[in-house]
């Protein structure tokens, strides 16, 4: 097995960092009551299965830079990586952001 390398490192410590907030976002949004069929739920829905699937990604793409040992190899995985944690990123800053506004619709 490979050592990683910097950008690696850095890459999986931001892993990690989003995985909390990601976890933190699926409890906020199991403590919603159920929202009424609308925008705010719809939206909700949607970007959490995309927040979902980037960390699944997320997930296999370590798993399979894990086995590799091709250091080429192991930089394209990174890269695909870092891509989806901008992903993964983006739906959190969203679903955070939607479920605030449906709360505060609900006053």
């Amino acid at each position: 097995m490979m050592q990683p390398n910097r950008k690696e490192i850095e890459t999986i410590a931001r892993v990690r960092g989003l995985n909390h907030e990601a976890l933190r976002m699926i409890k906020k949004i199991k403590a919603l009551e159920e929202p009424e069929e609308g925008v705010f739920r719809d939206r909700i829905l949607v970007n959490y299965e995309r927040m979902r699937l980037a960390m699944e990604r997320v997930g296999l793409l370590l798993e399979v830079r894990l086995h590799s040992k091709d250091r080429d190899f192991g930089e394209y995985i990174f890269q695909k990586v870092e891509h989806d944690l901008d992903i993964l990123e983006d739906q959190i800053a969203v679903l955070d952001t939607l479920i605030d506004l449906w709360q505060l619709q609900e006053f």
